[in-house]
This record gives structure tokens, sequence and C-alpha cells, in this order.
């Protein structure tokens, strides 16, 4: 009977206790896991997913590059001039060909990747080289030369000499638009070539990859990374390029064209029926997963093994001070009260022994103050509780501030995050701008010096001259002489403005310092209301303005202007057609500068205006914002020293007060 019940204790107390530790310990382990796995495949998808995307608008940005300087080359007027002559009959072949040879020869100087530059007539035949081995030579059943009759037409690639080449043709044009031959370019696609090959980002097998269809086969461009023999598969073996060439765009885990199982990101080059692919090996893709996968079972036995024998250990502790304690209780129901419990420990079980021996010295002294005990104990009881339900709010409160804590360091990445990948084209685009503008002055300024010889020309070549003047007449030349530096520099404000949106959510997560000088606040207003009069006239919206006259104010200029911005932005989409919205200033003695922005809008529903300087928090449809205005615009007006706040009722619009200090603090 002793034996059953000792070992009846010992078995249930080390199986809960190992199962509880197994559960827990396999719960948490496979949590880790799955979080683990699903988070490193999001990564996955999103490298590849930009990788491709961005190699789709370098592609697409070099092909158009080359059909512009192609372009470049055909509009020369000497060689259209040229052209015009030979169709006539004016000038020989060979007249023509010694005027055009030293042309494009010179355009080949200026473009090493231009291997080879000729002109062909319209029936195909080349007519002017700048190698004379292709002196005529017959094109006219090649693609090249059938579409480059009518637009700039790049070629496939092609190995010729252990370098990738492909023709680029396009239209020869006399002055007076008129087709009379065909400009084609050997081009060497080396450029091409690095870009396309270029795996950074993609680990040990990573490819990109474009191909176009043949038939019911894909074509390779140029040759894969893994395998460049394999220059042509089956449509059917490459289900991510099939995708791709149907014109859509994701992300899969498929087989390439090895056969190979990779992850892959899809989509459209969207020229010629292109497609490209991003694809890493699912095996080296997923190789962390298995890692981790094998290490956390490692963990988990390890943490079995230990669990059983702890839970063993303790089992038998609590078991034999048990089976003491009930020897005990039962001499002490068979009257004896004398009988005591060996006390062999400090712990719960050591003070069971202790309470115990207590109790039958008690019970043997007197059983009247029997209840007093026990009203006495169940108070301590109650007090215990109650500090144990305080302590657990406590705790409750410290993890809810952790949580919030993390969330905001999370914040902090993703907005550093989404400022450097914007960053980075709108380098590209203001670059490129800056460089057109410097070449169409320039061009300008060469235009402006043939229209000096325009009587010259007029005397001596009068259907020229008169060609040359109703050309200027229908472009309309000197409004465009006159607007194009203005267009440029509208539109290097407009990319500044986009480098001005992104700081704003650099400084809101305090990537950077702002660099601060005083303004006139009404200037800038006026300014700011510019740039969104076309959403005012758009919806026939009314503004009234009310600008009192305000002392310099010390700030940043661009994220000031950001915020009212901001604020005139929400004011127009809260407006409905043919609303009213009104823009105040007016300086505060001691203060600063007060700036108020109303309209008579929709208004914010009132469980909505704590929440609405909360990153991401917006109340607009899908599409239409991000909920980063009012934010950015909060943080904006915080370093400055100032306040921003709302005064809105649902149905009758939005007031919101902005308040500066003269000067930011840390400036003062």
């Amino acid at each position: 009977m002793q034996l059953a019940f000792r070992s009846s204790i010992w078995l249930k107390l080390a199986i809960f206790v190992g199962v509880l530790v197994v559960l827990a310990s396999g719960v948490l382990i496979w949590t880790a896991y799955l979080f683990a796995r699903d988070m490193l495949v999001d990564q996955i998808h999103a490298r590849l997913t930009v990788t491709a995307s961005d190699r789709q608008a370098m592609l697409l940005a070099y092909i158009h590059q080359q059909q512009e300087r192609l372009g470049l080359v055909a509009s020369r007027m000497r060689l259209r001039l040229l052209l015009e002559e030979w169709a006539d009959d004016k000038i020989t072949d060979a007249a023509f060909r010694t005027g055009t040879t030293p042309i494009l020869v010179d355009v080949q100087k200026s473009a090493e990747d231009f291997l080879v530059i000729g002109i062909t007539d319209l029936a195909g035949k080349v007519i002017a080289a700048t190698e004379e081995t292709y002196l005529g030579q017959d094109f006219s059943a090649d693609l090249s030369f059938v579409h480059g009759q009518h637009v700039a037409y790049l070629s496939l690639p092609r190995l010729t000499r252990g370098r990738y080449q492909a023709f680029l043709s396009g239209p020869a044009t006399a002055p007076d638009g008129q087709l009379v031959g065909v400009a084609m370019v050997i081009l060497d696609l080396g450029p091409l070539e690095q870009l396309l090959s270029d795996a950074t980002g993609l680990g040990q097998t990573g490819e990109i990859i474009v191909g176009t269809r043949l038939g019911d086969k894909v074509r390779h461009l140029l040759p894969p990374r893994n395998d460049p023999e394999i220059t042509e598969v089956p449509l059917a073996s490459t289900p991510a390029m099939a995708e791709a060439l149907r014109g859509h765009k994701g992300f899969a885990q498929t087989t390439d064209y090895r056969g190979v199982e990779v992850v892959a990101a899809y989509q459209p080059v969207e020229y010629r029926g292109w497609g490209m692919v991003a694809q890493i090996d699912a095996a080296e893709a997923y190789a962390p997963v298995k890692r981790l996968r094998f290490v956390l079972l490692v963990l988990e036995a390890a943490i079995l093994l230990v669990g059983l024998a702890a839970s063993s250990v303790l089992a038998r502790r609590f078991t034999w001070p048990v089976i003491a304690l009930a020897e005990t209780a039962a001499a002490v129901a068979a009257g004896n009260l004398e009988a005591h419990v060996t006390v062999t420990s400090i712990d719960e079980i050591g003070r069971l022994g202790t309470t115990f021996n207590h109790m039958t010295e008690e019970l043997a002294a007197s059983y009247a103050t029997l209840e007093q005990r026990v009203a006495d104990r169940t108070r301590e009881l109650a007090q215990a509780n109650a500090e144990l339900a305080r302590e657990i709010v406590e705790r409750k409160r410290a993890e809810a501030a952790l949580i919030q804590s993390e969330k905001l360091a999370s914040l902090g990445q993703l907005a550093a995050g989404m400022a450097h990948e914007i960053n980075n084209p709108i380098a590209y685009v203001t670059n490129n701008l800056a460089v057109l503008r410097r070449d169409m002055r320039a061009a300008m300024g060469v235009l402006d010096t043939y229209r000096e010889g325009h009587d010259s020309l007029a005397r001596v070549a009068p259907d020229l001259a008169t060609a040359a003047a109703r050309m200027e007449q229908d472009i309309d030349l000197p409004y465009i002489q006159k607007n194009f530096l203005r267009d440029f520099d509208t539109s290097l404000q407009g990319l500044q403005r986009v480098r001005d949106i992104v700081g704003n959510l650099r400084d809101f997560a305090r990537l950077d310092e702002a660099e601060f000088k005083e303004i006139d606040l009404n200037a800038a207003l006026r300014s700011t209301v510019e740039i969104a009069r076309y959403e005012l006239k758009k919806k026939e919206i009314r503004l009234e303005t009310g600008f009192q006259e305000l002392p310099p104010v010390l700030c940043h200029p661009g994220k000031i202007n950001q915020v009212f911005l901001n604020l005139l932005m929400n004011a127009v989409q809260a407006c409905a057609l043919g609303g009213a919205m009104a823009l105040h200033t007016r300086a505060v003695p001691g203060e600063g500068v007060e700036v108020e922005v109303e309209d008579n809008g929709c208004g914010i529903k009132a469980e909505h205006v704590p929440h609405i300087f909360e990153p991401f928090f917006t109340t607009k449809p899908v599409g239409q914002g991000m909920g980063l205005g009012l934010s950015v615009s909060y943080g904006i007006i915080r370093d400055h020293g100032g306040s921003i706040a709302v005064d809105s009722t649902p149905g009758r619009g939005s007031l919101f007060r902005v308040r500066l200090p003269l000067q930011p603090p840390r400036q003062g």
C-alpha cells in the first residue's frame, strides 16, 4: 500500500513536469521557427522584386538612351541635306559617301560602343559606312532594316568574335521629313551585358535573365550566369519567364531553364514583349531555414532530456517529505498529538512540516483559539492576493511600454529604409534633367547661330530657307526658346519638392539635422499656395487669405513649406467641389507667429482626432494616402519648438492652428 502511494506520486509529478517543459519549449521553439521562416521568405520576395524592378528600369533606360543617340545621328542637319541631295540625284554616290563618311566617323569617335555606323537606301543597300567592308551589303531582309524605316529599333543580341552585338536602326529623313534611308549601327552590348550580369545581393546562385519568345521557345538575350551554354529553352520548362512574357508580374517558387528549383520574381520589360526574371536557387535561399530547423530540433531534444531529468529529481524531492508528512498525519489522526515531522529543509515543504508540527502543538494545547487563527490566516492570504494582483498589473504596464518602444524602433528603421530607396532614383532623374538642361541651352545656341545665317541661306538655297522658316513656324520655335529653361527649372523644382518630402520623412525618424535660416513666412505661404493652385482650381475651391505683417522666422524653409503644403492638400481633399478655404497669419507677441488653415470640408470624427498625428494613421481610401503627412508635419513643428492643434466638427470643417517661435530652442 505504501509502495503504491509512493510510486503514484512520483510518477504523476515526473510526467506532469516533463510534459509541461516539453510543451512550453516546443510551442516557443516552433513559433520562433515559423516566424523566422516567414520573415525570411518575405525578405527574399522583397529583395527579388526590387531587384527585378530596378534592373527593368535600367534596361529600359539603356535602350531609350541608345535610341536617342541614334536619333541625334540621323537628325544632323548636314547629313540630312546630303541625303536629300542624293535622293534628288543632285550628287553622285561617291560624292555622297565623301560627304557623309566624315560625319559618321566623327559620331563614332564620340560613341565608343558604336562599332560601325552606316546608311542604307530604301532598298536596304548600304550607301555609306564607317567601314568600307559594309558598302553595298543588302539588309533588305533584315528585321532591323524593316523596322528601322519607321521607328528606332534594337535587334536581338548576337555573339560576334567573342562580343555581344546588336543592330540599332532608325529612319533617316531629309530636312522636309521625307524618308530617304535607314541609319544602322552595330552596337557593342558590353555595358548591357555588365548591367544584367551584376548579381549583387543575389548570392552565389542568383541571376538576372532577360528573354523573348520565339514560337514555343524562349531565347535568352544574354547567356545565363549559371549555365551560359543554354541560349534557348522550351517555353513550358521555364514557367516564371513564361508568365513575364505574357505581361504578368509576380513571385513564384518554380523550376528554371536548368530544371533546378528556384524562387523567382518576374515581370515584363515593356519592350518588344521581352520578359525579365530575377531568381535564386531555392536550396541557397532557404538554407538558413534548414539550418535553423536543425538547431531548434537539437535544442528541443536537449530541453526534453533536461526536463525529464529535472522532473524526476523534483518529483522525488517532493514525494519523500509528503510521505513522511502523511505518516505523521496518520499518527495524529490516531490520537498521538505528540507525533512530529522531521524537518530537513527550509523551502515550502520544510515550512509545511514546521507548520504541521506547530499545528499539532497548538491542537494539543488548546482548540479554543482555532477559529481566531483561521480568521487571521484568511486575512493574511487576502493581503497576499492583493499584493499579487498589484504586481500583475505593474508587469502588464511594463510589458505594454516595452511593446510600444519596440514599435517605435521598428518605425524608425522603416522610415530610414524608405528614405534611402526613394533618394537613389530621384538623384538619377535630377542629374539627367540638369545635363539635359545644359545640353538644350547649348543646342539652342547652335540653333541661334544657324538662324543668323538665314538671309545668306535664302540667297543661296531659297527653298531650304523657306522650309526652315516653315519648320520654325510649325514648332513655334520662339516660344520653345523662351520657355524651355523655365520648363526645366519647374521640373527641377518638382524634383526638389520630392527630395524635401523624403527629407521630412528622414527628419521624423531623426536621421539627420536640418539647416536653419531666416525667412519671410508670408512669402513662403504664397509660394506654397501656388504649388497647390492646380488642385484648388480642379475642385473650384475659393481660397481666402489674410496675411498680417510678420517678423522674420528662423527655421528650416523646406520643412516648414512641406508642413503648410501638407495642411493645404489635406484641406483641399476634405473639401467638396466648390468648397471654401481660408489661410491667415498673425504675429503673437512674446510667442512668435501663428498660421491658421481652415476648410469647410467633411471634418474629422471625434474618435479620430487623438490619432491624426500618429504615423500611418489615415481615414482615406487605400491608395490615396499613407498617413505620413500630418505625422511628419507634427515632428517638424515639434523640432522647431512650435505646436500644431486641430479644431474639427464633422460635416462643418476643420481648423489647423500652427504656432512657431521666432527662433527654435536649439538656435536661440
